[in-house]
């Protein structure tokens, strides 16, 4: 049977993208791409690398309940420990092997609501949160010198988010520290499942600050809880050294129903691709899906100093649903930005019944490599299986397996590990 081919609307106005979803390095070896892996049993997950040719970098165990995270850098990673004993710890990184952990002291009776390392690999961000009480903490690492800085957050009663507050407490996803600019994602804290978009306040140079605890400097929104969602691939945010000014996400055309479009829990479906400049609000459609058809997987070139523009592409998924809740047999776009034009990629899977669930592209200075997975679930047990492919893009019939497990999940890509 064919498929029908997906069909775009483009736009006219050409915006040119200064920003991408990660760093590239120089010389011609590949980076390798962050992932966890976890095999279903207890403690059986770990996070490893991996590089185009299959080689693994080594693993770092993540036991139950815990998270653990890399810098962009490959030069530190993170573990946390929530609930009972919550636990924030940070040590740096040689040839994947942890070095000495360092403990964050943070505030008794609060429980660390997420962590992650800044797009600088520089910082260390962290949210505390306690139930019931008043106040939340945003707090910042500086890696290099331990200096702890923090802000303290007041929970809000508005009861729907506005140009200038939000209900809740907020992470902190993203730091500029020259300029002081932090992007903040607000959430309720023991409630998943809310969005209220983005916000972004200013700290001050972060050289100048002297370590200790702060007001919360006002806050304004830079993105609606529609244009930056909390589920799925809704949003793709893209740090880069130039700072967080676009963001890619999807959304839906009420006009274009999905066609064999079968709901299933936590499933979403979309068929227009937007972009958002954060800098002065202003969101335009750049592509949208054909008939009946959807669109899935988001990703955005990878910064690459050598392209002209760096970070032009944003890559996507999209197809025909076949009564399936995802998109079957998706194929690669990409939508490249300074030229304002959608190219036809290949087909992500033959199989009609894997669901391609991640992909990310990491690049050098002389090739660009797609990895993506595929998850299968059986229709007796409903237990699922999920399958790390790596191929040099838009040549997916080289693709090859790299790793199996119950859940697969791509954290980005990172330089190779000599």
């Amino acid at each position: 049977m064919v498929r029908s081919i997906m069909r775009f609307v483009l736009l006219i106005t050409v915006i040119v993208v200064l920003l991408g979803g990660s760093r590239a390095w120089a010389g011609g070896s590949s980076p390798n791409v962050v992932v966890y892996t976890s095999t279903g049993q207890p403690n059986g997950g770990y996070l490893t690398t991996f590089a185009p040719d299959g080689t693994s970098a080594g693993k770092i165990a993540v036991p139950d309940a815990s998270r653990v995270n890399v810098s962009p850098s490959l030069q530190w990673y993170s573990t946390v420990v929530p609930f009972e004993h919550p636990k924030l710890q940070y040590a740096p990184l040689s040839h994947f092997t942890p070095g000495l952990l360092v403990d964050v002291n943070t505030e008794p009776g609060f429980d660390i609501g997420d962590a992650q390392f800044n797009w600088d690999s520089a910082y260390l961000l962290y949210v505390l949160t306690k139930l019931d009480a008043p106040q939340y903490i945003i707090g910042i690492i500086e890696l290099q010198t331990g200096k702890q800085v923090e802000f303290a957050g007041t929970y809000s009663q508005a009861p729907a988010p506005t140009k200038t507050e939000f209900g809740g407490a907020a992470g902190p996803l993203f730091l500029d520290a020259q300029s002081g600019r932090l992007v903040l994602r607000p959430f309720a804290p023991n409630a998943g499942g809310s969005s209220e978009g983005l916000y972004e306040t200013y700290i001050g140079n972060f050289a100048s600050l002297k370590a200790g605890r702060y007001p919360l400097p006002p806050v304004g929104q830079i993105a609606t809880a529609d244009q930056y969602g909390i589920y799925g691939s809704p949003q793709h945010l893209s740090p880069a050294p130039e700072g967080l000014k676009y963001l890619a996400y999807f959304s839906k055309n009420a006009g274009n129903p999905p066609a064999n479009y079968q709901e299933a829990p936590f499933s979403q479906q979309y068929n227009v691709l937007n972009i958002l400049d954060l800098t002065v609000g202003q969101s335009v459609v750049a592509a949208q899906a054909g008939k009946g058809q959807g669109l899935e997987q988001l990703a955005w070139a990878p910064f690459n100093p050598v392209a002209t523009p760096p970070g032009d592409k944003i890559y996507f998924s999209g197809g025909n649903y076949q009564n399936t809740s995802f998109i079957s047999q998706p194929r690669l776009y990409t939508f490249q930005v300074s030229t304002n034009t959608v190219i036809e990629g290949p087909l992500l899977t033959n199989d009609p019944a894997e669901d391609i669930t991640a992909i990310v592209v990491c690049t050098n200075t002389t090739q660009d490599t797609l990895y993506f997975v595929g998850t299968k679930t059986d229709s007796a047990t409903q237990n699922s299986t999920a399958t790390l492919y790596v191929a040099p893009l838009y040549d997916i019939s080289q693709k090859k397996a790299l790793v199996s497990g119950s859940f697969v999940g791509l954290s980005g890509c990172v330089p190779p590990v000599s």
